[in-house]
C-alpha cells in the first residue's frame, strides 16, 4: 500500500505541460522529497536515474548512496543494484563478496535480475567463490522466472557438465527457450547444436534458421557458421554470394577463420570476381593474428607472387612463422626454398627434412616434392621404389605431377616391371593429353582400353572416398 500511494502521489507531482526537460526536473524533485523522508521505492528510482543517466546526470557514488538506502530497507531491486556495482566496479571497487552479499538478498526475495547475477558470480568466480553446483542453482531460480541469460546460461552448464551432468537435451531444451527470446547467443547455441547433432539429430535446416536470427543480430560465430553452410550448400541451396556475404561480416568483426575462408573465396573466385590481392589482404589479417594456415599460405603468394610483388625474403618471414607452429604448407615451402638455393645455400638434405615434416601430414606438394627427390638422388640415395611410395600417396590427394611421375616409372621399369598399360593409366590420370597421346602410338587398342578402364576405376574408387 505504501508503495502504491509514493507511487500515485510522485504521478500527480509530475502532471505538467513543460517540456521533457523540465518534466524531468520536476519528477525528480518529487522523487527527491519522498526519498529524503526515507520512501525506499523513491530512492531506489533515484537510485537507478544516477546509475542509468536517464533523468539526472550519471553519478554512480550517489547511486550507490540512494540505493544503499533502499537496499538496507529490503527493497530487492536496490539490493539487485548494489550486488551488480560491486561485481563491475561500478562507482567502487570492485569487491565480489559484497556483491554477492547484496545480490543474494535480491535474489532469495526472488529477483530475477539478482539470481542471474548470483549465477554468473559463482560460475566465473575464482578460487572460494567458483562454484558450479551453486550457479546452477541460482541459473536455473532466475531461468524459471523465464530470464533470457539465465535459460541460455542452464543451456551452456548442461552441454558443458557443468554443476550437473552433461545432457544435450536439456542444453537444447533450455538454449531454446531462449533462443525464442531474441537471445543472440542462444540462438548460436541452438544452431550449433542442431549443426552438430549433439544429442538430437542433425538438423542443416533448423541449424541454419538459428545461427541466421543470431548472425542478424551481429553474432561473429553465427555469421560464420552461415557463410560456411551457404558455401557447402547445408540446409540451404549452395549461394557463394550470400555465402561471401556472411563469411566478410564475420571476418570484418575479426573471426579468424571466416578471414582465412574469405581469402579462399577471393582467390577461387567464389562468389565474388577472382581477386589474389583481396585474398592476400585476408589471408594475411588471419595470419598477422597468428594463425599457422594463413601464415604457410601467406608465405606461399609472397614466393610465387600471387596478388603481390615476389619477395622470397618476405615469403620465409612467413613460412617460418607457419613452421614453428607445424604448419605443412609452410614446411613445404621452406623445403622447395632449401632445394632451389632462395634466401639459404642450395642443400638437398635440409629440404628433404623440411619435405618430410610436411609429406608426414599429408601435404601434397610435399608428398610429390619427396618423392622427386627420391627419384633424382637429391639429398637422399636414389630409391625409385620410395619414390613411387611418395608419388602414389601425392596422387592419391589429385596432384597431376605426381601421377606424371608414376606413369614415367612404369614406362621405363625403375623400381618396378615396365608396365605401359600402368604408364597409360597414370598419365591418363594427370590429365596431360600429349604424353597420352604419344602413348597411345606405342599401344595395341587392347591395352588402350585395358588402360583406360584402370584409370575410370581408380578415379571412381578415389572420388568415392572423398
Amino acid at each position: 500500500m505504501k508503495k502504491l500511494l509514493t507511487l500515485f502521489f510522485v504521478g500527480l507531482s509530475l502532471v505538467t505541460f513543460a517540456g521533457d526537460s523540465e518534466q524531468e526536473k520536476n519528477e525528480f524533485a518529487a522523487l527527491m522529497k519522498f526519498a529524503e523522508k526515507g520512501d525506499a521505492l523513491s530512492q531506489c528510482m533515484i537510485a537507478t536515474k544516477y546509475a542509468t543517466g536517464k533523468g539526472a546526470q550519471q553519478d554512480y557514488q550517489k547511486a550507490l548512496k540512494w540505493g544503499l538506502k533502499a537496499a538496507e530497507q529490503g527493497n530487492a531491486e536496490a539490493q539487485a543494484m548494489i550486488g551488480s556495482m560491486y561485481g563491475l566496479g561500478k562507482g567502487v571497487p570492485v569487491d565480489l563478496e559484497k556483491a554477492i552479499k547484496w545480490g543474494l538478498k535480491a535474489a532469495e526475495q526472488g529477483n530475477a535480475d539478482a539470481q542471474g547475477m548470483i549465477g554468473r558470480l559463482y560460475y566465473a568466480g575464482k578460487g572460494a567463490l567458483q562454484n558450479d553446483k551453486k550457479a546452477m542453482k541460482w541459473y536455473l531460480k532466475a531461468a524459471e522466472q523465464g530470464n533470457a541469460e539465465a535459460q541460455f546460461m542452464v543451456g551452456v552448464m548442461h552441454a558443458s557438465g557443468r554443476g550437473v551432468a552433461k545432457d544435450y537435451k536439456e542444453a537444447l531444451t533450455w538454449g531454446l527457450k531462449a533462443a525464442e527470446q531474441g537471445h543472440a547467443e542462444a540462438q548460436n547455441f541452438v544452431g550449433i547444436i542442431y549443426h552438430d547433432g549433439a544429442g538430437t539429430p542433425q538438423d542443416y535446416k533448423e541449424a541454419m534458421k538459428w545461427c541466421l536470427k543470431a548472425a542478424e543480430q551481429g553474432n561473429v560465430e553465427s555469421q560464420s557458421l552461415v557463410g560456411i553452410m551457404y558455401r557447402a550448400g547445408l540446409g540451404t541451396p549452395q549461394d557463394y554470394s550470400a555465402a561471401m556475404k556472411w563469411t566478410l561480416k564475420a571476418a570484418e568483426q575479426g573471426n579468424i577463420k571466416s578471414q582465412c575462408i574469405a581469402g579462399v573465396m577471393y582467390i577461387g573466385g567464389e562468389g565474388v570476381q577472382k581477386d589474389l590481392k583481396e585474398g592476400l589482404k585476408w589471408y594475411l589479417k588471419a595470419a598477422e593474428k597468428g594463425n599457422a594456415d594463413a601464415q604457410g599460405i601467406v608465405g606461399l603468394m609472397y614466393h610465387n607472387g600471387d596478388g603481390v610483388s615476389k619477395d622470397v625474403k618476405e615469403a620465409l618471414r612467413w613460412a617460418q612463422k607457419g613452421a614453428e607452429q607445424g604448419n605443412a604448407v609452410a614446411q613445404s615451402l621452406i623445403g622447395l626454398m632449401h632445394s632451389n638455393g632462395e634466401e639459404f645455400p642450395q642443400d638437398f638434405k635440409e629440404a628433404m627434412k623440411w619435405c618430410l615434416m610436411a609429406a608426414e601430414q599429408g601435404n601434397a606438394g610435399a608428398l610429390n616434392q619427396v618423392a622427386m627427390m627420391y627419384y633424382k638422388g637429391q639429398g637422399v640415395a636414389k630409391d625409385f621404389k620410395e619414390a613411387l611410395k611418395w608419388a602414389t600417396k601425392a596422387a592419391e590427394q589429385g596432384h597431376a605431377q605426381a601421377k606424371c611421375m608414376i606413369g614415367g616409372i612404369y614406362y621405363t621399369g625403375e623400381g618396378v616391371s615396365k608396365d605401359i598399360v600402368s604408364a597409360y593409366m597414370w598419365t591418363s590420370l594427370s590429365g596431360i593429353a600429349e604424353l597420352k597421346t604419344a602413348l597411345e602410338k606405342e599401344m595395341t587398342p587392347s591395352q588402350i582400353e585395358q588402360g583406360k578402364r584402370l584409370a575410370s576405376e581408380w578415379q571412381e574408387k578415389h572420388l568415392k572416398g572423398k
